[in-house]
């Protein structure tokens, strides 16, 4: 039987590895912890600690993702966004198609499409922030 590149681990390692990634995905859905914990118990038949020790290791991933370079963190956050629109239910309904705006402007934002909230703009000596329509002089 050809291998699927899981040489040495036991059905165990690969059980929670399966696991933690389904907690990841409930963790980015936003999920609230006590629905994640209960759904842990439900699916797999396991003790609250151990939905805790699932939950612990998703948020470990989750962080070591967010603790790598700019590159990375960036796509990390389009993809967030990405699922977060394709998770929209009704987007031809005005409450809808606003969420869907949202999360849009938010990705030409990460990409630099769209134009920033703050710009910061300087005179002379003085910096003046410019922020919205408001401007603000540093001193």
């Amino acid at each position: 039987m050809p291998s699927r590149g899981n040489k040495g681990k036991s059905s165990d390692d690969l059980v929670m590895e399966e696991r933690t990634r389904t907690v990841i995905q409930w963790v980015l859905k936003g999920y609230f912890t006590k629905d994640i914990i209960y759904q842990a118990k439900l699916s797999w038949q396991v003790e609250e600690r151990q939905a805790y020790n699932y939950l612990k290791r998703a948020k470990g991933e989750i962080k070591k993702i967010r603790s790598k370079d700019l590159k990375d963190l960036i796509a990390w956050h389009q993809g967030v966004r990405m699922q977060l629109y394709n998770q929209l239910e009704n987007k031809k309904s005005p409450s809808g198609t606003c969420a869907a705006m949202e999360v849009l402007k938010d990705m030409a934002k990460i990409d630099g499409v769209y134009p920033a909230d703050k710009h910061e703009v300087k005179l002379d000596a003085e910096t003046v922030v410019v922020v919205g329509s408001k401007q603000l002089s540093k001193e």
